[in-house]
């Protein structure tokens, strides 16, 4: 759920509602595919409730994704298509807004897109972060292990910013106020 506190951490009250107004919920059984990889993405998405796995071709997951995770956060700043496919692994719930009218938002409400763009780049700074430090930590595996000759496994760190801390409690009645929005169908 780490990724929901980057949106909506830095988002305020107004964005929320609006996100739950303009958003269409939609259910998502096993093995549907949520993204493609190559198709270029046409909508920004809020996990409500379920499992997906992330692939890059026909390997195994390279990624979980749950509740509170987004998707579609990359296609927000680059039109480039996803280079990896996500599919339901347990049935689901998801929220899903229109990119084009989230560009839309960011063109006319400047305030709106100082905030959405500041909880990219954490949350993708973040990211970036995460894969250097697990790529580090299993170079350095490797090395412990041919220098044991044996297996050996140094643990990961799983913490987060400081900036995100502070907000933690916000993006958290940010997200059960969005899922109240939805469910009771109110703006």
């Amino acid at each position: 759920m780490k990724k929901v506190l980057y949106i909506l951490g830095s988002l305020n009250e107004e964005d929320v509602v609006w996100f739950a107004s303009e958003g269409k919920v939609h259910a998502i059984e096993v093995g549907d595919k949520l993204v493609d990889a190559g198709v270029p993405l046409t909508h920004f998405h809020i996990l409500l409730e379920g499992k997906f796995g992330v692939f890059l071709g026909e390997g195994p997951a390279v990624a979980s994704l749950g509740a509170g995770d987004v998707v579609g956060e990359m296609s927000l700043v680059e039109k480039k298509p996803p280079s990896t496919s996500v599919i339901a692994e347990q049935p689901g719930r998801y929220l899903s807004i229109s990119l084009p009218l989230i560009h839309d938002r960011l063109q006319t409400d400047i305030a709106f897109a100082a905030r959405l763009y500041r909880a990219l780049a954490l949350f993708l700074s973040d990211r970036l972060r995460e894969t250097t430090h697990r790529l580090d930590v299993s170079s350095r595996n490797e090395a412990l292990e041919n220098s044991l000759g044996g297996p050996a496994e140094l643990s990961e760190s799983d913490e987060i910013d400081e900036a995100v801390l502070d907000n933690v409690h916000l993006a958290g009645s940010r997200m059960r106020r969005l899922v109240q929005l939805i469910e009771t169908g109110a703006s």
